[in-house]
């Protein structure tokens, strides 16, 4: 409702409110994404659940991560005054088992344990939108305790290249 909300223009309204279907066996989120619906997600995805996400709860984490990705300065700044450590991770290339481990070692981000993603996120591996939208729901659940850094393959020239990624 509250991502319904903040839809600037008609597709996305409508992609926000369109109804879900009874039938429909996936995990379902509420916005503003919070701790609980992150954990159903990880846990759909972790279980390779057959059942896709619907449009509706996709729509929502992207259109919510536009809007926080909008106030955020261009440069990130991460420092170990309040946590020991700090987890970075870099070129995840759209492999979610990677990501995966990495929350069931380290755990999901807080205050105690940031983590900063250093770019290509999603390029090569089979579970590229997967990563991105873990990637996003993280930033959305612990603003400032999560720091994502593009890389190569987040820049238009490069997707846009002979490579065509």
């Amino acid at each position: 409702a509250a991502a319904a909300q903040q839809a600037t223009n008609p597709l996305e309204h409508d992609l926000l409110t369109q109804p879900v279907d009874p039938a429909y066996k996936g995990v379902h989120l509420k916005f503003p994404l919070r701790r609980k619906d992150l954990e159903a997600l990880i846990d759909s995805f972790r279980r390779k659940k057959p059942h896709r996400l619907h449009a509706k709860y996709v729509a929502g984490v992207l259109i919510e991560a536009v809007e926080h990705l909008k106030r955020l300065p261009n440069l990130n700044q991460c420092s170990t005054a309040v946590s020991k450590q700090v987890t970075i991770c870099g070129d995840l290339h759209g492999k979610l088992d990677d990501l995966l481990v990495v929350f069931h070692k380290n755990g999901l981000p807080s205050p105690d344990s940031p983590y900063i993603f250093n770019g290509d996120f999603v390029d090569r591996g089979k579970k590229g939108l997967e990563v991105l939208l873990l990637l996003l729901g993280v930033l959305l659940v612990f603003p400032g305790e999560v720091f994502l850094n593009r890389g190569n393959h987040e820049d238009h020239v490069m997707n846009t290249s002979t490579r065509n990624f």
